[in-house]
């Protein structure tokens, strides 16, 4: 890894909060398990927090228990191993697979095993990025009214601890409500397992999204090969940025009110609002 990538790194994610350093120990005893190249990462970036810790890279010893909780009455165990190697602040786990590589992800919360469809490259492929893949606004956790909770929460409850997440109280399978009103800071290992016993695990696929997207299953093919697909889903962009779609739009900033606004013009930002970051809906062409 170059110096450029390392810059890119930091620049996108920031510097390390609670970080400890990756052992040789640890890097021996994972050899032959995880390509090089997650390998490498570990030693430039260590387990640590990042982007004021609502990004983790993990070592995956801490969250054995987790992983083998949250999979065991799933067939992935079956034929492979697997590895926490990331998570965010609110529960998702970023997991390895020793033969499926970075196929799958775990939203612990609303109980959701991702699959991403079949990994046809090398684990040193995929290996390479994996870190450097999660976004922070996909990181982010989105309430009830569209709004980003995780720097809220930090104002209100304190950046988090290695052993430590943002849940719901009570847990959204028990019926708990997406709101900061509801949101706590909690033990991870103790909250996982909990989460565990009441939220069942469900298994949604790349068709499956599509579908919710686009109102029909596709495969990666199908985008990537020129299939004319359009959406039917509720598309959101934040305020202050450009329009992808001439129409109406909508935000739960201003109830009842449609905003017309052409392809390449910016969408208009809400002063004086105790909202936090705003977004606008898709509502229509009419």
């Amino acid at each position: 890894m170059n110096q450029d990538d390392i810059d890119y790194f930091y620049e996108k994610y920031g510097q390390p909060i609670d970080k400890v350093e990756v052992t040789e120990d640890i890097i021996k005893k994972y050899r032959g398990k995880l390509p090089e190249s997650i390998l490498e990462q570990w030693r430039l970036f260590g387990f640590a927090g990042y982007l004021n810790g609502l990004y983790w890279i993990t070592n995956p010893d801490d969250y054995a228990e987790v992983i083998y909780d949250w999979l065991e009455d799933t067939p992935l165990p079956d034929d492979d191993v697997y590895h926490v190697l990331a998570r965010s602040a609110f529960g998702e786990l970023l997991i390895w697979g020793e033969c499926n590589y970075g196929r799958y992800y775990i939203k612990t919360m609303e109980g959701i095993l991702h699959d991403n469809g079949e990994q046809l490259e090398s684990a040193e492929f995929y290996g390479s990025d994996f870190f450097f893949l999660p976004k922070k606004n996909y990181l982010d956790y989105t309430d009830k009214n569209g709004k980003k909770l995780f720097d809220r929460a930090v104002k209100k409850l304190g950046v988090l601890k290695a052993d430590e997440m943002y849940a719901f109280e009570p847990a959204l399978a028990l019926g708990g409500e997406e709101s900061l009103t509801y949101l706590a800071k909690v033990n991870l290992p103790v909250h996982m397992k909990f989460l565990k016993q009441v939220t069942p695990l469900g298994l949604r696929t790349f068709e499956d999204l599509t579908a919710a997207l686009y109102g029909t299953s596709y495969s990666v093919d199908d985008l990537t090969t020129g299939q004319d697909v359009q959406p039917q889903y509720q598309e959101s962009v934040q305020a202050g940025e450009v329009c992808p779609r001439t129409g109406y739009w909508t935000t739960p900033a201003q109830p009842n009110t449609r905003h017309y606004c052409k392809k390449g013009e910016v969408l208009p930002e809400i002063k004086n609002q105790d909202w936090g970051e705003i977004y606008w809906y898709w509502d229509g062409e009419s």
